[in-house]
């Protein structure tokens, strides 16, 4: 079974951390990237829940990233 997750432009840079993540996360389940997003392929691929799943790891490795350089400063900050 296949399913396609349309991955929106501002989120195409965090495409590579999330399929490991996702991956991780549901073995079951392999994401191959695609031009205009990723296909998701695997006995439960198709269920509604594993596209949501992947657009939530997506998001969150977004705003890991972007949140990075601000943690980092502050414990800099905390520990000197």
């Amino acid at each position: 079974m296949r399913a396609f997750v349309q991955i929106p432009q501002p989120f195409k840079d965090y495409v590579g951390t999330a399929i490991v993540r996702f991956e991780g996360q549901h073995p079951g389940i392999r994401v191959l990237p695609d031009a205009e997003g990723v296909i998701l392929e695997g006995e439960n691929a198709q269920a509604d829940e594993s596209r949501s799943d992947f657009l939530h790891v997506l998001y969150r490795e977004k705003i890991y990233a972007e949140t990075l350089p601000m943690r980092q400063a502050l414990l800099k900050a905390v520990l000197g």
